[in-house]
């Protein structure tokens, strides 16, 4: 049990304690793989894979695997339960107070997921226990922000239309958030350019399909008139576009079973995004569906993949342990204070 000024400033982290390829005989009593202890001399350093957050007064973790996802779960000195979602390349969700104390008691170090369903958490406030539900997903009204709660446990239930745990949604589609936290938007587009150099404009839609199957199609509207469709494919659909493609302005509505998706696109053309090659230019260049080659914006080529920017990862140092929990054999969670 913390005091508050042990626990001023602490590090949530991420660990890979898999055995080490170059010291195969390594030996730590604390950790064992696949039922095997570990061989060698002495403890090895090792360095987070990532850092996922720092917040004063963190006084317990509960970390759990959903699908793709890790959510975790931190109680604090000041008595909050914090919620924080990571994707699979270990990209961190902003983090959400789902619930507070009202006498800003200190939570225990021990919390639990109910095994019963797996939808609430179990808090340990001064001589009380509180059950806190994981998630509130019916108070988003809309496809719309059900998707942008960027919540895995959330999605939205086509026979119910509204926003769901995925159980609650039996033999109906259940559409919720991508893998990838980047994408911000429930559609994204590119141009390709064909052989014959055709531009035609590829629509993807960022919803991720559960439940029961369904019919996937789109439309494409546009000020001179409807486009022919290409072919559409889960979760890719393609037109072709006329010669005169500046300022043209398109409406594209991807339909998912009873579920309908429209944006509308102002598109530009790629080869008229000029200047010098800087990451502004090239992130605008992307921005707009087109291809970024050679320090300039082009069309891609049918095939060819954009390129993408990826944030970079960094290693920061950290400090003395305190307590942890395993998530996998291979993936540990740990949680410092300084």
């Amino acid at each position: 049990i913390f005091t508050d000024h042990d626990v001023t400033n602490t590090e949530l982290a991420i660990y890979d304690v898999s055995p080490p390829t170059d010291a195969p005989t390594y030996r730590d009593p604390d950790f064992g793989f696949r039922g095997e202890p570990w061989k060698g001399d002495g403890p090895i350093a090792l360095r987070p894979l990532r850092v996922l957050l720092k917040h004063r007064f963190m006084t317990s973790v509960l970390a759990v695997k959903l699908n793709n996802w890790l959510i975790v779960f931190i109680g604090t000195g000041d008595g909050q339960l914090l919620k924080l979602t990571v994707d699979p390349t270990l990209q961190v969700q902003c983090l959400s107070v789902i619930w507070k104390a009202p006498d800003n008691r200190r939570v225990f170090p021990k919390m639990h997921l109910d095994p019963v369903g797996r939808k609430h958490v179990f808090v340990a406030v001064r001589d009380k226990l509180m059950r806190v539900p994981v998630s509130q997903c019916v108070q988003h009204s809309s496809l719309q922000s059900c998707w942008n709660a960027r919540d895995p446990y959330c999605g939205w239930c086509g026979a119910l239309r509204r926003c769901s745990f995925e159980d609650e949604c039996p033999s109906s589609l259940w559409l919720s958030v991508p893998d990838d936290l980047r994408q911000r938007r429930m559609l994204s587009h590119s141009f390709q350019e064909d052989a014959e150099g055709k531009i035609r404009l590829a629509v993807f839609t960022h919803l991720k399909r559960g439940g029961a199957p369904a019919n996937f199609s789109c439309r494409f509207d546009s000020s001179v008139g409807v486009l022919g469709g290409l072919g559409h494919r889960y979760p890719e659909c393609t037109c072709l576009l006329p010669p005169v493609i500046a300022g043209l302005r398109v409406s594209v509505t991807v339909s998912l079973g009873e579920v309908d998706v429209t944006e509308e696109l102002n598109l530009l053309n790629c080869s008229g995004i000029t200047g010098a090659p800087t990451s502004l230019l090239c992130s605008q260049c992307l921005a707009a569906g087109c291809g970024w080659s050679n320090g300039a914006c082009t069309w891609t080529r049918s095939g060819a993949l954009n390129v993408t920017l990826r944030p970079s990862i960094r290693h920061p140092s950290t400090s003395l342990s305190h307590t942890l929990h395993s998530l996998s054999p291979s993936i540990l969670l740990r949680f410092f204070m300084s």
